[in-house]
Formats: C-alpha cells, structure tokens, sequence
C-alpha cells in the first residue's frame, strides 16, 4: 500500500525494518526528557542514545527513498500505492510538499501505523480473554448480521455497533500512546498561562481516557460506553485515540480499517482464551508506545 510491494515473512530486509521501527520507538521513549532539556543530547548516556536514533532513523530512511526512487516521478493515472498518490498530487500542485516529505510519511506509516494498529489488536485479545462475555457478544453479533458463509467487509462496519464498541473501548483502556508531544508555534495562553513559542507540551491522552469523572469505574472494560439506550453506538467527547484538532492522526481511517477488519474476522472464525490457570496481566510496560506483557493464547477454531 506505501511503496507498492508485498514483503515475505521471511524477507531479510522486511525484518530489518521491522527491527529499526522497534528500536527507533524504544529509543525514542528513552529520550524523551531531551525534548524538555535540549542540552541533555551532549551528555554522554544521552549522547549515545540520540547518536543511535539518528543513525537508525537515517538508515530507515535510506531504505524508503530507494523505494521511492524505484517510482521516479512517475504518476500514472492507476494508482497503485502512496507514492502514486504523492507524486500525482504534487504534478497537480505543483510546490505542494517538498520531497523529503514523503519520506516523513512512509515512515510515519511503517513505524507509527503497523505499530500502533499491531499493539492495539495485542491489547484487545488480553481484554476479550478476560471477559469472555464481551467476546461471546461480538461473536452473535457478528453471526446475527454477517453470518459464516462470507468474511466481514469494512461496509458491514455501520450494522455492527456492539463490535464497533468494543473496539473503541480497547482503544480507551489501552490508551497504547499515553503521551502526544507537540511544540507551539505561536505564543499562547491557556488557562491564564503565558506558553511562548517553541515550547514542548504533551498531551496526556492516558489521565483523559482514564478519567472517573467522564468514565466511571475506568479499568473495567465495557464496551457498552460506547452505545446508547437504543443500542447505537455513541460518541464520547473524552475519546481521542487518535487525538484531534489541526495535528489528528491523518491515518485514522486507514486505522479504524484495520483494527476492524482484524478483530472481526478473527472473532467470526476463533475463540480466544487464556491457557488453564493463566491469568490476565493488564500492567503495561512503556516505551514510547505501551506494550502488553508478553502473553500465551489458545485460539480454538469455531463449530
């Protein structure tokens, strides 16, 4: 979909992306007090991190814009991937993006977009093991509406609210991106606080999807948040997985897509459990994103 080519499981150089978006998220999250104290990148534990950081996010680059230049500036009239799409966009507009730009965003998609949607799905089948009446709703839902002799479709999205519902609550308890950095670009004001230009904020999705007073009892995992008296799904002004505003996440859709597609495909033909005696360990560990602890599942085809 980003570059036009499929990778094997087992292609080397897939894994060494694979291994590089790793690496570059857990660096990242190390190096996080530099946004706030510059000066801490000349130190030496500090130096040797962001000089990783930078070699890593060099070399991924590099393997991206050789896809890129395998393209040229071609922009056929059949798009084939993003870089089609990019390049037919900036021979229309021309001055639209700069090049380097498009680098940016295939890495935002390899990194930012597999990452996030992968831990999302993670999170959501520890969740469906520990409450397996939750699961067992998708399910009829998902039998009542689409049935067995066809896979779900994206379409089948609008007449599958409780499914729908109950992702978006993985995504509230998860929350797999509990801080959002952000620099001003003006000077500002907010809540009787001078904010100069310039200056880092960060966003604490984590306190808003948490918080009791909006959602009450918040570590249990209920999808029915989500849906109102006539079993519709609802929206929720303290939901934000994707944040919002002028910065929103400019791959939701393409996230919204997969976390659907995944989750109701593997419901409709699986039963997940945890193995006897197992018990489900919500205790995240945090990197720049927030992992599950490792898991075992039992994935038992449905009669």
């Amino acid at each position: 979909m980003a570059v036009g080519k499929r990778f094997e499981y087992g292609d080397p150089k897939f894994g060494r992306l694979q291994l590089l978006a790793e690496r570059i998220n857990v660096t990242f999250y190390k190096l996080y007090i530099v946004n706030c104290f510059p000066v801490l990148r000349f130190f030496p534990g500090f130096r040797k991190m962001y000089n990783e950081l930078m070699d890593r996010t060099a070399e991924l680059y590099s393997y991206i814009r050789e896809y890129i230049s395998q393209h040229g500036n071609t922009a056929p009239d059949d798009i084939r991937d993003f870089i089609d799409a990019f390049n037919k966009t900036k021979q229309d507009n021309p001055g639209f993006l700069p090049d380097m730009t498009l680098t940016y965003l295939i890495a935002d998609l390899f990194s930012a977009g597999t990452e996030t949607s992968s831990l999302t799905l993670c999170w959501g089948f520890l969740y469906l093991t520990a409450y397996p009446d939750v699961q067992e709703k998708v399910q009829a839902e998902l039998d009542r509406v689409v049935g067995r002799d066809r896979p779900p479709a994206f379409s089948d999205r609008v007449n599958l609210p409780y499914t729908e519902a109950t992702i978006m609550e993985i995504q509230r308890i998860a929350t797999i991106i509990p801080l959002l950095p952000h620099r001003t670009s003006d000077d500002t004001t907010l809540l009787g606080y001078d904010i100069p230009a310039g200056t880092n904020v960060f966003v604490n999705l984590w306190d808003l999807h948490m918080d009791p007073s909006r959602w009450p009892d918040p570590h249990r995992f209920d999808p029915a948040r989500f849906l109102g008296e006539n079993g519709r799904l609802r929206t929720h002004d303290a939901f934000m997985p994707f944040s919002t505003g002028y910065r929103r996440c400019w791959g939701e859709q393409m996230g919204k897509m997969e976390l659907f597609l995944f989750l109701a495909n593997t419901l409709q033909q699986f039963t997940l459990k945890l193995p006897e005696g197992a018990e489900p360990d919500f205790h995240g560990i945090s990197t720049a994103f927030i992992y599950p602890r490792p898991f075992s599942l039992i994935v038992t085809k449905r009669e």
